[in-house]
């Protein structure tokens, strides 16, 4: 029961926490953003933030200040519900009575608590399985079913889920029940309960926005924009109207870290709709994934293997509500002011208070908009500037290309042209504006592309033992990453070698081998096509598959199909001046920018997409020479034998004249 004594004591404590932080006054103007909203009464206020209001702070919300109606600044302290709630805690029930009936392993178990129980582990030792499981609960002598057609796995396809959730709810005995139907029944050491949480965490959902979708082999990538970085993020649901499917999904999160793109696995799980299975016949769509993401934007990897795309995926999230929590000491128009990128984090007394449970705090929903604070003042070295290079010098750069890009966080994907002309660690990059480099970082991670080729057999030569296949890429000077062969032909043992080639600069036409493997198919076994990846990166767009027959017919026909690898740049785009993206410098050094302390602000932006024009050749300067191949050895040789006349002209001149004669 609540006494005059603490309510007082706590109010004077908390009242007296805002003088405290007079000695490092907040000075409105470094902030650009503030947003209104009233305090209806003094005391324990807790503002609810959504994600519009999320989006404009930074990912550890550490920009975050509220001003009281004076001016002063007030301590506050965010509540978290993935960060606040304590783990679960477990309890070992009773011993586990197994059995087999019906191609159904039955566990039953008496749960030894009264506490409120909220879901429940299984802990086995086998690895690969997937089961669909059906759980029951009794009390009072009447059982109830809890979940059913919850799928349960470990190590299947890479991913493993062997926690099953249900409503919070108080059982004396548990039957949990494994279908058998389509692998055998699994070992189970023991089953852990899990306690409920004290007061249910609320989850609002909302349809995720699909940034982009693109299809690489075997792989549907997926660009999510959650609307704000550091959301709580409780579960993701695919939505596909395929009647059938299972597949294997991975939720990655690529934030700026120090000068590259880094990229990291969040969450990896299985998703599948089975019909006309009474146990699974609506599947598991929904990923757990319980964690505040650093960035704004995730990248969902729906792995299709040999299977085509899943048909009009949608997704849905389901979040954890964020609040500040502060004692105000009086009614009135507050402030919460946001987006200072430099600002450090406040450490107030309040974020460490156990404050009663038993006060009921005025509940405030802020939903926007932000506006401008009056009297900003930008930095002296604000994020604009730090997104800015050095002076940008052309000469030694052989080519450039027009880029667009609106206005924030732009991400910029490599076409294979650019590729072909570039350094293969991109050092020789450039995105240059106004004559200044434009700060740029570089994805680590590699994404493959198709790229088309041309396939036409060779002419059989006279006693040879070998078959030919001349690869003709569609794009110049793109560089193959791998090339992937099939043939219709069901059983044979080949070697196969992926050659092309080059010449020389003394004009020497040399053979190089890029790859080469065994190729074995014997009946019954999958008709999967050879993959071969190239130990350096082809000089050409020509290349020709070698396939050694011995005594053996020569296959039938081959088919080719080949991928590159190419990677995106990430850069703040800004102002109205034109862009360009030089690259083809093979004397380049790799740059160096000051991004990583722009990272906050580019892991909670949402990207955009950059585009390029046609490529162009920039022109020579006074003293420079762009010439190569061919073209250098007619040069070479030209101005020696110049060289040779002229020492001849020399010579003859410096000899003496016959006699009688004349020069």
């Amino acid at each position: 029961m609540k006494t005059p004594l603490r309510e007082f004591a706590l109010a004077m404590l908390l009242a007296a926490l805002p003088a405290t932080s007079l000695l490092g006054a907040v000075d409105p103007s470094e902030w650009p953003r503030q947003l209104p909203f009233a305090v209806a009464r003094a005391g324990l206020t807790r503002v609810e933030l959504g994600t519009e209001v999320l989006a404009s702070t930074r990912a550890d919300r550490g920009d975050l200040r509220i001003l009281d109606p004076d001016g002063r600044e007030v301590p506050w302290r965010l509540h978290r519900a993935i960060a606040a709630e304590p783990p679960r805690a477990t309890i070992d029930p009773g011993p586990v009575a197994a059995r087999i009936a019906d191609r159904q392993s039955v566990l039953e178990f008496d749960t030894r608590t009264d506490r409120a129980l909220s879901g429940l582990r299984l802990v086995t030792t086998a690895t690969g399985f997937f089961k669909a499981a059906t759980l029951e609960g009794q009390r009072n002598g009447i059982w109830e079913r809890l979940a059913s057609g919850v799928p349960l796995y470990q190590d299947y396809q890479g991913a493993t889920e062997v926690r099953l959730d249900f409503a919070r709810g108080t059982w004396t005995r548990m039957r949990l029940v494994l279908d058998d139907r389509r692998s055998p029944p699994i070992p189970v050491r023991s089953i852990v309960l899990l306690a409920g949480p004290a007061t249910p965490v609320p989850v609002s959902a909302a349809p995720a926005v699909i940034r982009s979708r693109s299809e690489e082999p075997g792989i549907t990538r997926l660009q999510l924009d959650l609307g704000a970085a550091g959301l709580d993020v409780a579960w993701i649901e695919l939505e596909t109207p395929e009647p059938l499917f299972t597949r294997p999904v991975r939720i990655l999160a690529e934030r700026v870290a120090g000068d590259a793109l880094v990229t990291e696995e969040l969450v990896r799980a299985f998703v599948h709709r089975i019909p006309g299975d009474d146990t699974t016949a609506e599947g598991n769509r929904r990923i757990r994934v319980e964690r505040p993401i650093p960035t704004r934007e995730i990248v969902v990897l729906i792995e299709n293997g040999d299977s085509p795309p899943l048909a009009s995926p949608a997704l849905r999230v389901g979040l954890h509500a964020q609040r500040i929590e502060f004692w105000a000491t009086r009614e009135g128009q507050h402030r919460l002011l946001a987006g200072n990128a430099f600002a450090a984090a406040p450490r107030y007394d309040i974020s460490r208070l156990a404050l009663p449970a038993d006060i009921t705090p005025e509940a405030i929903v802020a939903a926007g908009p932000w506006s401008a604070t009056p009297g900003y003042r930008e930095p002296a070295v604000g994020p604009d500037a730090l997104g800015r290079g050095a002076a940008f010098e052309p000469k030694g750069w052989r080519h450039h290309r027009a880029l667009t890009a609106p206005t924030g966080t732009a991400e910029l994907e490599l076409p294979g042209d650019v590729l072909a002309a570039s350094r293969d660690d991109l050092a020789d990059i450039r995105i240059v504006q106004s004559g200044r480099q434009v700060a740029y970082v570089a994805d680590r991670q590699t994404l493959r592309r198709a790229l088309p080729l041309t396939t036409t057999a060779e002419p059989a030569r006279p006693k040879s033992r070998a078959s030919a296949w001349r690869l003709v890429s569609a794009a110049p000077g793109v560089p193959m990453a791998v090339v992937r062969i099939d043939t219709p032909q069901t059983a044979f043992a080949r070697s196969a070698r992926w050659l092309e080639v080059v010449e020389t600069r003394d004009g020497t036409r040399l053979t190089n081998v890029l790859a080469r493997a065994e190729w074995l198919r014997g009946p019954g076994t999958p008709p999967r096509p050879l993959e071969l990846v190239p130990g350096s990166r082809p000089a050409g767009t020509t290349t020709w598959i070698e396939i050694d027959d011995g005594d053996n017919p020569p296959l039938p026909s081959l088919t080719a199909k080949a991928e590159y690898t190419t990677r995106r740049l990430h850069f703040l785009a800004a102002g109205s001046e034109r862009m360009e993206l030089h690259y083809g410098n093979p004397e380049a050094t790799a740059p160096r920018y000051d991004l990583a302390l722009l990272a906050d602000r580019l892991n909670a932006s949402s990207r955009t997409t950059a585009t390029l024009g046609p490529a162009e050749e920039r022109r020579p300067g006074w003293g420079e020479t762009v010439v190569s191949g061919t073209a250098m050895q007619a040069v070479f040789w030209g101005v020696l034998a110049g060289v040779v006349i002229a020492l001849f002209a020399v010579i003859r001149r410096l000899l003496p004249a016959p006699p009688g004669g004349s020069r």
